[in-house]
């Protein structure tokens, strides 16, 4: 499971005053986007300016809309639809931070998350939740919180709008971690040695 450090290589980011909080993936309740929308009104309530660029398709759609309406931030969000996996190095290199709010249901838990190595090898915060392999994957308590809290989720950005150094730290933090565990290269080289 790595990640091509050809394709997904840091983007030079111009810096902006609103933070781009970006999800790339299934449009599915166990992938969370109703934790994230209720973080992201938490946001707005404390007036602190972001936006939400949602890259992806699934049978919630519809119902994740109604989520966005009812939370009154559908001004913050945008809707991608579905990204081919050619064209995601793209729409995450438009991302400020990512964000993988999974859940564990009955039938499924996160098994890795490949998006957040392409996220973390270009530069790009990670933020996830306890669920399944990302704590393991981020390996950062920092950026984790407990599955299914938005609050704690909130948090974690509100500390990615107000300290921009803090987030170039963690965005070095996903590229040094790739280089050492998630590159083809690195991978390849594990597997030698195993053999």
């Amino acid at each position: 499971m790595g990640v091509d450090t050809e394709l997904f290589t840091p983007a030079i980011k111009k810096a902006q005053e609103t933070l781009n909080i970006g999800f790339l993936g299934r449009l599915v309740p166990e992938k969370g986007l109703d934790i994230l929308f209720t973080a992201v009104s938490q946001l707005k309530q404390q007036d602190l300016d972001c936006q939400v660029t949602i890259c992806g398709s699934g049978k919630s759609e519809a119902e994740l809309r109604q989520e966005v309406a009812a939370q009154q931030i559908g001004d913050r969000v945008i809707w991608r639809g579905a990204v081919r996996h050619e064209a995601a190095p793209v729409e995450l290199g438009k991302f400020d931070v990512l964000v993988l709010p999974s859940r564990t249901v009955d039938t499924w838990k996160e098994q890795f998350g490949h998006v957040i190595i392409e996220a973390m090898a270009m530069g790009i915060p990670v933020i996830g939740s306890t669920c399944g392999e990302i704590p393991h994957v981020i390996d950062c308590q920092d950026l984790v919180f407990p599955e299914g809290n938005p609050v704690a989720l909130a948090e974690i950005l509100k500390r990615l709008i107000c300290d921009r150094n803090w987030r170039a730290e963690m965005g070095n933090y996903g590229i040094e971690r790739v280089d050492k565990y998630y590159s083809h290269q690195r991978i390849a080289r594990r597997l030698i040695e195993q053999w």
